[in-house]
């Protein structure tokens, strides 16, 4: 057994970071965002960390972006307060626990139905408070989303038309690019 090397002696799951590594990923991630004049609201289903998550946000990300309620719930009562769900939320339990959340926190839904639409827009009335919610489109990776098009023009403007929400964009994930091969040119 090798005795100079701490990982014979972590036990899984065990999360190891390169902290320097880290650092210097959330600050370019920051420094390129800021210079193209956009908002960084990074995804935190890679780390699934508060504590990473408020870093990126020391760095200047405009808030975070979590799969899901549950992941929006542990965000939420660690004191981060604005975070966007990129998947759609329906049904009644899911819907009451995004009320919670709700009363303290800014909460923004990616959906790509009109019946997921009701349903927050019910939401919305309820509260008060429209919510914000973006129109999921169909780039490519095909698990979500209303394909480009005629489709999301139709289903946007039926989104538009709900009381309770208030469509404010669109959320596309390039997810597949990331199998794509490098060239000189790019990808």
């Amino acid at each position: 057994m090798k005795t100079d090397s701490l990982y014979p002696f972590l036990d899984t799951p065990s999360l190891v970071v390169d902290l320097d590594k880290m650092d210097s990923n959330i600050a370019e991630m920051a420094a390129l965002t800021r210079n193209a004049g956009v908002n960084l609201r990074p995804h935190t289903k890679t780390h699934k960390s508060v504590e990473i998550a408020r870093q990126q946000l020391a760095a200047g990300a405009h808030g975070v972006t979590v799969a899901k309620v549950g992941e929006a719930e542990v965000m939420a009562y660690a004191g981060i307060k604005d975070i966007r769900i990129a998947y759609p939320v329906c049904g009644e339990i899911k819907l009451a626990r995004l009320r919670r959340l709700l009363e303290f926190a800014d909460i923004s839904v990616s959906l790509d139905s009109v019946e997921v639409a009701r349903g927050l827009s019910e939401l919305g009335q309820a509260v008060s408070k429209p919510l914000p919610v973006l129109l999921d489109i169909n780039v490519g990776m095909n698990r979500c989303g209303v394909l480009p098009g005629e489709e999301a023009l139709s289903t946007a403007r039926q989104i538009s038309d709900l009381p309770g929400v208030t469509l404010v964009g669109i959320l596309t994930h390039e997810g597949h690019v990331q199998f794509q091969e490098r060239t000189e040119e790019g990808l």
